[in-house]
């Protein structure tokens, strides 16, 4: 972390300078019982076979979820203990949220009296928000992944504890697995792979409490002893999505140079190991990241090592970096400058490369184009290919599947694409992916929570209950321009400078910053000095005197202050903000209540987490973002705001969605001489039909059309796919009465048309959550949540004719 050395400790020794050899289709539905359907295109609600050879076919986005895969990567360095100990509060209630849902008004969603456990039934006429979750896997990995190159954090320092050591570098494991980590008395064991896992029909004994209390030892394992140039995004990619993770990295000498580069070795199977247990092709994935501070994912090849050197001083950039990072002239000092640029005087003889107040080394990864004039971390774009692309393409940092611009680098003359591990079916490729929408990424960042709370709940018309604290959705983020406040924007149009976000705190700076916060009203920063919470946000900007840290971008109050004096004596030492001697800083974290700077640190800090924010604006509609920064931890007013409470209420709000479905932005019209639109639900599968209750074969006039509609998609006869003729094309049968209604005991098998507007019959209340102009649902239903199949893609196949477009006005032809 900034406030301490990168691995918690810098050798000792000069820094020299080094030379480098620089070259290197519609919405998700969940099934089972309760689940809806969205597609933009109307379906009819009774005989849905197709009645001419006139069939156009579209697909359903199409999962059931019956399991989770719930992937935590943790902040493991030093200031993070006491945000850890935020979350492990906090974790109870995520568990509860999912495998004992809350019980609600099926009119107004409100909260009632929660059911007595996760098989019994809610109370009076109040309903289960989504179907308890029988099947989950929790995974926990950490920031620290190793030197990528470099001794520092490499797992076998000298000079340091064997704690530090092996936190230093988790190789991307699952903590469950770590030799620190012990299983609980009280709780239930890790399965041998590392992760946790959820599943009471098949494992005898375990409970939600003793599931819960080894949830919370794994949390406490993670530490703050881990590297302190962390890879947060690159930690998460190496576990879940990397198709060949290293087993080392070596030094040789980079291609014809006499220069050292980092080499990538081996495959790691102890890693692939722990993904194949835990990575469920038909689940829902949910990546949740929580750190204080931003992203150092530094590449490994190459020379980008260096940038975990602390024994050398990196040379700087041109000056035109410091202006504009963006400028085609700013370059690094230690090789030639671009074509068409002038050769930079500042970049002239090697005094002029190795100021050491350059490049103090707790901050290598802050602004290091305007800096260096290079950028030693992967791309940001990187993580959001790794999130969303089927196919990635590891010889390019940003992994973006291209075959022209793929290299070969692994030797077999062929541009280095793989399937994605996120994207594979149940059988490799051979099986239905995972779609897309099932992946969801949440970040609890160092963002204020000022800048993204909300008062107005996603539908726009109704408000969350006063003093609740929520947490704007990604759709509400870019419809309010909050990225603008947060994030701004780095790479503008035209190369221009960098945006800066407009909220000041948002800002990276060694220096106290001026301007204003992102409250509503906005409010100035504070000077250092300043009365404590002179700005309620981070208090006020610092001193910073030996340049080694940034400024915060928001601080909330520990639960129980610690003094420093006393907390730096223990080996290894734990993160403290407020040494002695210090008080010229002016640190807010250490002022006490009558303005006066000790060693006792009250407040804990979050700095700007602006690639984790790009990474999640980026990401889209399932990006979930939450603030490091707890507005209350009073263990005497533990309400919804408490602790990490309102992120868990974002990440569960947002899964809900998956989980109970989607709303029909256009309505259905019938035939004008039938008055039905005819049309089939096929799925399309690896298994016989048969196998599965409520499905028959599909009706032979939907085949071809089908099966042209699966080769224009490329879900098979397509390059890493299935051959078209190897899969089964099942029809899902409609389903009766029942399935209009919001019943929780249905054993019926299939599917219903739900709109109360045009069937006074149907149950209002399943429309409740879709927007004024969409209150219609297409419903599936299955005791045993198996509808559609969780290894599906499932088609609407129906008789051509216009469709109105409520979106448009328009029409629209199937």
């Amino acid at each position: 972390m900034h406030s301490t050395h990168p691995g918690s400790k810098v050798s000792g020794g000069r820094a020299r300078a080094f030379r480098l050899a620089v070259a290197a289709l519609f919405s998700t539905v969940a099934a089972g019982l309760g689940a809806s359907a969205c597609l933009d295109r109307p379906l009819c609600d009774k005989d849905c076979r197709p009645k001419t050879t006139n069939i156009f076919v579209d697909q359903i986005t199409q999962k059931s979820v019956d399991k989770i895969d719930l992937l935590f990567m943790i902040d493991n360095s030093i200031s993070m203990a006491d945000k850890q100990q935020v979350l492990q509060a906090a974790v109870p209630d995520l568990v509860q949220r999912l495998v004992n849902p809350n019980c609600v008004d099926p009119n107004t969603g409100v909260a009632g009296a929660p059911a007595a456990n996760q098989d019994a039934p809610c109370s009076g006429s109040l309903i289960r928000e989504f179907q308890p979750i029988r099947d989950i896997h929790v995974g926990i990995v950490t920031s620290s992944i190793g030197g990528h190159g470099a001794t520092l954090c490499n797992g076998m320092e000298s000079g340091v504890t064997p704690i530090e050591n092996e936190e230093r570098n988790d190789h991307g494991y699952l903590i469950g697995s770590r030799p620190r980590y012990m299983n609980p008395g009280n709780g239930f064991p890790a399965d041998q792979a590392g992760f946790l896992n959820w599943n009471p029909t098949a494992n005898a004994g375990e409970t939600i409490t003793s599931f819960t209390t080894t949830f919370q030892a794994m949390t406490t394992a993670v530490g703050e002893f881990g590297c302190g140039l962390e890879s947060q995004l690159e930690a998460i990619y190496r576990f879940l999505i990397d198709p060949n993770p290293y087993q080392q990295i070596v030094i040789s000498k980079c291609p014809g140079t006499t220069e050292d580069c980092a080499v990538p070795t081996g495959k790691d199977a102890t890693l692939l190991a722990q993904r194949a247990a835990f990575l469920r092709p038909d689940s829902l994935v949910a990546v949740i990241f929580m750190t204080d501070e931003n992203d150092c994912s530094i590449q490994e090849s190459g020379q980008y090592y260096y940038a975990m050197r602390t024994d050398i001083i990196l040379p700087h950039g041109s000056q035109a970096c410091a202006m504009n990072p963006n400028d085609k002239c700013c370059y690094f000092c230690n090789s030639a400058p671009p074509s068409g640029c002038a050769a930079d005087p500042t970049c002239q003889g090697a005094a002029a490369q190795t100021d050491p107040t350059l490049d103090p080394p707790n901050l290598r990864c802050w602004h290091q184009k305007q800096r260096f004039g290079f950028d030693f971390l992967y791309p940001t774009a990187r993580y959001v290919n790794a999130f969303t692309q089927p196919q990635i393409c590891t010889s390019r940092a940003d992994l973006a599947p291209d075959t022209a611009t793929c290299k070969d680098l692994d030797g077999d003359k062929k541009p280095d694409i793989y399937d994605n591990p996120l994207f594979v079916g149940a059988n490799g490729s051979s099986a239905i992916p995972r779609d897309g929408s099932l992946i969801f990424v949440a970040g609890i960042v160092g963002v204020p929570y000022q800048d993204i709370m909300t008062q107005t709940k996603p539908d726009g018309m109704s408000m969350y209950p006063a003093g609740e604290l929520h947490y704007q959705t990604a759709a509400q983020l870019m419809a309010n321009d909050t990225w603008s406040v947060i994030l701004g924007d780095d790479t503008p149009t035209g190369g221009g400078p960098p945006i800066l976000p407009t909220d000041a705190l948002m800002v990276e700076s060694k220096d106290p910053r001026g301007g204003m916060d992102g409250e509503n009203p906005p409010k100035a920063l504070a000077p250092p000095g300043s009365a404590r919470n002179a700005n309620p946000v981070n208090g006020h900007e610092w001193n910073n005197t030996d340049g080694s840290d940034l400024q915060y971008a928001c601080i909330f109050g520990l639960q129980q202050p610690r003094d420093c004096q006393q907390v730096l004596t223990k080996t290894p030492q734990p993160g403290c903000d407020c040494k002695p001697d210090s008080q010229a800083d002016q640190n807010p974290l250490c002022e006490d209540a009558t303005g006066n700077y000790t060693t006792v640190q009250w407040a804990a800090k979050g700095y700007p987490g602006l690639r984790e924010l790009q990474v999640l604006k980026d990401f889209g509609n399932n990006g979930i973002v939450a603030s490091i920064c707890a507005r209350n931890l009073d263990p005497n007013n533990m309400g919804q705001d408490y602790g990490y409470r309102p992120a868990v209420d974002a990440i569960v709000d947002r899964l809900k969605e998956a989980l109970t479905g989607k709303c029909l932005p256009r309505t259905l019209v019938p035939d004008p001489v039938s008055k039905q639109i005819p049309c089939s639900v096929i799925e399309v599968r690896s298994t016989d039909c048969a196998s599965t209750p409520g499905r028959t074969q599909a009706p032979a006039a939907v085949i071809a059309p089908v099966l042209t509609r699966l080769q224009e998609t490329k879900v098979c006869d397509a390059p890493n796919k299935p051959d078209c003729s190897t899969l089964k094309l099942c029809e899902i049968r409609e389903a009766g009465p029942s399935c209009h209604q919001n019943q929780s005991n249905s054993t019926e098998v299939g599917w219903c048309y739900v709109d109360p507007a045009a069937q006074p019959g149907d149950d209002p209340s399943l429309v409740k959550a879709c927007p004024a102009t969409q209150k219609r649902i297409i419903r599936f239903v299955d005791p045993m949540n198996n509808t559609p199949a969780h290894d599906a893609t499932v088609l609407i196949a129906c008789f051509g004719s216009q469709i109105p477009d409520d979106s448009t006005g328009g029409t629209s032809s199937m």
